[in-house]
């Protein structure tokens, strides 16, 4: 077959790429500390310069940071992360040497690493966005074809139709009983793999004798064709699957989330932790005391409103408010309506503005809450949501932020409808599930807007 894949050359262009970013990065930091280049004159410099490339080449073998370019999906995160490990890596052998240049200056050997790191995202972004415009022009693709039952050829189809970035030009399907045939058919497929220049194959081996599916993985492999298996459990399930290989067992596991990962919960803490610090000594810090002494000359104490909502893993949690409704025993049963009588004047403009929520952040630093994620219910609204929308705790596998992905779409304020839960449920579940750093970031950018452009419903 004809190969039109280009990873193997992808690896070594992006090798030689960080080498010559991390030589840059260092040259331009020795010459911003020193004002010339004179100082290659020292012989320790060649040394220095031999050691930084032999190392990062080493590492390079020892812990690939250029494997995930096997991935189709080409997805930047795992790119990001293996490269900053080894980045990492490579700056502790370096700085653990004796004889070396910027020790003394810890703060230049920072500067470097910074520069590099910095440098080398923006050339694994480049490369993303580069590679997939390339396969939408109809390169840098593979050949494939599919061997499955008619319900998963259609829906393959589709997916690899409407997918043009993973790269995969799809020439033809059959139906995975032709193969009980296949020593009849082997001339035949012969033919039509080479034909249409097949690179993978792949197939769904539900209902195939295992001598017949061993038999076939042996005459693509003659064919230099690799072979994939698919399953469509998830198709029946209607959930996402993850495989686990342990040894010869494959593990499903159903319905796996991006912060199941616990690097990516790291990430989504540190972030929570940076950003609620912020606020809370940039704003809270003096808007606090002017909002306690307003709030207390209109309806007196407390200045705060606790309340029970639901959080992570269905567990209660006191959210935090500035109180914005004059004391009533309802509070805990009865959503805020549009012209509630139980609003008081400031409290209208906090809850026009969002500021009823900036105590959150404190939740948020405790652990309760994140800056970002479906909003938290009361406990009464969650068993009586429960019971009416389909996999609605869903929403629960993650902590409850402050904002979401269903208000900036515009849910918010009084819960008028079945629809209207089941819209928000769906957009919490789809931030579930598919979460990501990018999001959150696109989630509070929009709600930064809202603050200066109220919602309608903000009430």
């Amino acid at each position: 077959m004809v190969h039109r894949g280009y990873s193997r050359y992808l690896r070594y262009l992006l090798l030689w790429n960080d080498i010559l970013i991390l030589n840059l990065s260092n040259l331009l930091i020795g010459f911003v500390y020193y004002s010339s280049f004179k100082y290659f004159d020292d012989p320790k410099w060649l040394r220095y310069f031999i050691l930084l490339n032999v190392i990062w080449i080493v590492i390079a073998f020892i812990n690939p940071p250029y494997n995930v370019l096997s991935d189709r999906l080409l997805k930047l995160f795992p790119l990001l992360r293996s490269v900053t490990i080894s980045l990492i890596v490579h700056g502790l052998i370096i700085f653990s040497l004796i004889d070396i240049p910027f020790k003394e200056h810890g703060n230049s050997f920072l500067k470097i690493y910074a520069l590099t790191l910095i440098s080398v995202y923006l050339s694994r972004w480049l490369l993303i966005v580069s590679v997939k415009w390339y396969r939408k022009k109809g390169f840098n693709y593979r050949n494939v074809v599919l061997f499955s039952s008619e319900k998963t050829n259609t829906l393959l189809t589709k997916y690899l139709t409407d997918h043009k970035t993973l790269g995969y030009h799809l020439k033809g399907f059959f139906m995975i009983d032709e193969l009980i045939h296949l020593e009849e058919k082997k001339s035949e497929l012969k033919e039509y793999f080479n034909t249409h220049e097949i690179d993978e194959v792949f197939i769904n081996p539900e209902g195939i004798n295992e001598k017949v599916m061993a038999s076939f993985i042996d005459f693509c492999e003659d064919e230099f064709i690799k072979v994939k298996l698919i399953s469509d459990i998830g198709i029946e399930l209607n959930r996402k699957l993850e495989a686990n290989n342990y040894n010869q067992f494959w593990l499903l596991e159903i319905s796996p989330l991006p912060l199941d990962s616990w690097q990516n919960r790291y990430i989504k803490r540190i972030v929570d932790i940076v950003f609620s610090l912020i606020i809370v000594l940039v704003i809270l810090s003096w808007l606090f005391p002017i909002l306690w002494i307003i709030i207390y000359i209109e309806s007196g104490t407390p200045i705060l409103f606790k309340q029970l909502r639901s959080g992570k893993k269905n567990q209660s949690f006191n959210c935090l408010k500035f109180r914005t409704m004059y004391a009533n025993d309802k509070a805990d049963l009865i959503q805020t309506s549009e012209n509630d009588e139980r609003v008081t004047k400031v409290g209208k403009f906090l809850r026009k503005t969002s500021l009823d929520e900036l105590p959150q952040f404190i939740n948020v630093l405790k652990g309760e809450m994140s800056v970002v994620g479906p909003r938290p219910h009361m406990l009464k609204h969650t068993k009586d949501f429960s019971q009416i929308v389909e996999r609605y705790l869903q929403r629960h596998h993650v902590k409850p932020g402050i904002t979401g992905l269903a208000q900036i779409k515009g849910y918010r304020g009084q819960i008028s409808s079945i629809q209207d839960i089941k819209g928000r449920v769906n957009f919490d579940k789809f931030y579930v599930e598919n979460w990501s750093f990018s999001l959150d970031l696109k989630i509070i950018l929009q709600t930064i807007r809202f603050i200066f452009k109220p919602h309608k419903k903000a009430y």
